[in-house]
């Protein structure tokens, strides 16, 4: 029994254009975070710029992201683009919201957001 359905997305024009226009996007990240890495930015910038363009694309107004320390094994960088009032929720100590981050970490599973998820 096959479990390839019947259909592909080249037999639909709409399917195949949001194909085509994700992979475009996809590569012009992919092009604009290699021309950040031939400069040779410190990571946190480098982050920050990732996470700015991700949030533009998106449409999203807040996002963050933890790098791992090899040496330690801890998370101990944090880059956080958000507004002023989410970023004090997310920077107390316990937060005062939760951070998808910190699921994430926990669960070592992605966390799909039900706004950011397109129901078929």
């Amino acid at each position: 029994m096959n479990n390839v359905p019947d259909t592909t997305v080249a037999d639909d024009p709409d399917q195949l254009r949001l194909a085509n226009r994700r992979l475009v996007w996809e590569q012009t990240l992919i092009n604009e975070v290699g021309n950040d890495l031939r400069h040779l930015q410190e990571p946190e910038h480098l982050i920050a710029r990732v996470l700015n363009r991700l949030m533009k694309r998106l449409g999203v107004e807040s996002s963050a992201a933890r790098l791992l320390n090899p040496e330690s094994g801890v998370y101990d960088l944090c880059v956080v683009s958000a507004p002023e009032d989410v970023r004090r929720a997310w920077d107390a100590v316990p937060p005062l919201a939760p951070r998808p981050s910190d699921r994430v970490l926990a669960m070592r599973a992605p966390v799909a957001l039900s706004s950011m998820v397109r129901s078929e």
